[in-house]
C-alpha cells in the first residue's frame, strides 16, 4: 500500500474560507511562484465547464487568497497570502473552457505607479537633516497598508551608520554633504524605492505568511539574522 505521508495536498482558503468543495475538485493544477524581483504568486487552473467559474463571486479582483501545502497527513503550511489580481479564460478547441486565476501578495501594490519626494526634518541651523532609512522604509510600508518589521542586528547597523555619517556631514559644515544623504524617490515605485533601500542596508526584503499579521508584515532582515547570528554571538 502506497505511503499516505508523501501524497502532496494542498488547501486554497478565500476571504478567510476554505473554497467549496465544487470549486475545489475543479482546481487541476497549482502553481507558485517567489518573486525574486517583485510580489509573489500564486496560479491556479480551473476547469469551466459551463462557464461556471467566470464571473464567480468568489473569484471577484482583490479578494484575499491564502494556499496551503504539504503531505498528508501532516498538518499543511501556509506558505503565501494575497490578492486575486487578474482572471483569464481560455477556449481550447480541443477542450473544456479553462479559467485561469492569478494571485500576488500585496507587495503588488507597491508597484502602481511612480512617486517623486524627499524624506528629512527641517532643523533650524542646519538645513534638512535625513530621516534614518528604518524610519522611511517604515513610512512607505505603513501608507500602503503593511506592517513594517525589522530584525534587531540590521536596524541596529544602519541607525548606527546613519548616525555616523550625520555627525561627519554636521562637522563638515558643507550643506551639500549633509542633502547628499538625504532619501530621495526619484520617479520610482515605492517598491523600487524600499528594494534599493534594503538593497543598501544589506537587508532582505520579505513577507511574512505566519500568525495573525500573515500576508501584511512586510520583514527587512539583515544577512546576519537570516544566518542565525545574534546580538549575543556578535558580543563573543
Amino acid at each position: 500500500m502506497a505511503n499516505l505521508r508523501y501524497a502532496p495536498d494542498f488547501r486554497v482558503e478565500i476571504k478567510g474560507q476554505p473554497v467549496p468543495a465544487a470549486l475545489r475538485a475543479s482546481i487541476s493544477s497549482v502553481q507558485y511562484q517567489t518573486g525574486l524581483d517583485g510580489a509573489d504568486r500564486v496560479e491556479l487552473s480551473l476547469v469551466n465547464e459551463n462557464l461556471r467559474w467566470l464571473d464567480h463571486e468568489l473569484l471577484t479582483l482583490d479578494n484575499p487568497l491564502a494556499l496551503s501545502m504539504g503531505y498528508a497527513p501532516d498538518s499543511l503550511q501556509k506558505i503565501f497570502i494575497g490578492e486575486i489580481v487578474s482572471q483569464s479564460p481560455t477556449f481550447p478547441g480541443g477542450g473544456v473552457p479553462m479559467l485561469n486565476v492569478a494571485a500576488q501578495d500585496r507587495r503588488h501594490r507597491l508597484q502602481q505607479g511612480t512617486q517623486v519626494r524627499w524624506f528629512a526634518i527641517p532643523m533650524p541651523k542646519y538645513g534638512n537633516m535625513p530621516i534614518p532609512d528604518t524610519v522611511v522604509a517604515s513610512m512607505v510600508a505603513m501608507n500602503n497598508n503593511l506592517i513594517p518589521f525589522f530584525d534587531p542586528i540590521g536596524a541596529a547597523l544602519s541607525v548606527l551608520l546613519g548616525g555616523v555619517d550625520v555627525v561627519v556631514a554636521v562637522n563638515s559644515e558643507d550643506p551639500k554633504v549633509m542633502q547628499a544623504l538625504i532619501r530621495r524617490q526619484n520617479a520610482e515605485s515605492n517598491l523600487i524605492f524600499l528594494k534599493r533601500i534594503a538593497q543598501e542596508n544589506g537587508w532582505e526584503m520579505l513577507m511574512d505568511y505566519s500568525g495573525p499579521q500573515g500576508g501584511y508584515q512586510l520583514k527587512f532582515m539583515s544577512l546576519a539574522e537570516r544566518f542565525g547570528f545574534s546580538a549575543a554571538t556578535l558580543d563573543r
